[in-house]
């Protein structure tokens, strides 16, 4: 193991360590050592896409998650079991954001960036009432850890169904939704004031072009 490799992996473990305490804070619904040490399989990951993208000026994490592309829908009504195997993977996805955090320093406020697309979210996502009641019960659950560790989100490519969406949230994530700065499906505007905000080395150079070579990319991997 070359010298880079181990300061990395060593690096990682501590984060990860520090991000204990935040993860039970959240009063997860799986136990930290049962979420970090689970691998989803690749089907999973290519159909609920979201990775870690670079760091900001201010050495925040930036996380981008393709949510117009996660059919909760389909995946929870495919199986009995799904709906755990779902809410693993979302809790999941909060120990890594978490895990990305520097807590060693207790005079600084760890915080992440988000970019989270919106694009292809359609009708099929609210038809069922038991999938709304899903999305309406998770946001609830991690409302409280979005108002605190993260900054900004950007929602792009908000189509009218995805605001509808934002809207029914408001009551439930109150100062959470202080949080999302929404864009409309104009990439063009939404991408010139993204880049004014954040450096452009650090914007996947999918999210610059085309969205669709994200997934590609998360297939990948």
């Amino acid at each position: 193991m070359n010298l880079l490799v181990f300061t990395f992996s060593l690096a990682f473990c501590i984060a990860a360590t520090l991000a204990l305490k935040q993860y039970e804070d959240l009063h997860p619904r799986f136990p930290e050592s049962e979420v970090a040490n689970w691998i989803p399989s690749k089907i999973l990951k290519s159909s609920f896409p979201y990775y870690l993208s670079g760091v900001s000026e201010e050495d925040e994490p930036i996380w981008v998650a393709e949510f117009g592309k996660w059919n909760v829908r389909k995946f929870i009504e495919g199986a009995p079991g799904n709906l755990d195997i779902l809410n693993k993977y979302i809790d999941q996805v909060a120990f890594n954001g978490l895990s990305s955090l520097n807590f060693s320093d207790p005079n600084t406020k760890p915080q992440i960036l988000a970019i989270v697309d919106l694009e292809g979210f359609d009708y099929y996502q609210l038809g069922s009432p038991e999938n709304l009641k899903f999305i309406l019960k998770t946001f609830t659950f991690f409302g409280p850890a979005i108002t605190k560790y993260v900054n900004v989100a950007y929602m792009v490519n908000t189509n009218f169904l995805a605001q509808t969406v934002i809207n029914l949230l408001k009551p439930v994530l109150g100062e959470a939704l202080s949080r999302f700065e929404v864009h409309g499906t104009n990439r063009v505007k939404w991408m010139a004031q993204l880049s004014q905000k954040l450096p452009r080395d650090q914007i996947p150079e999918c999210v610059l072009r085309d969205m669709s070579m994200c997934w590609l990319r998360v297939t990948l991997e």
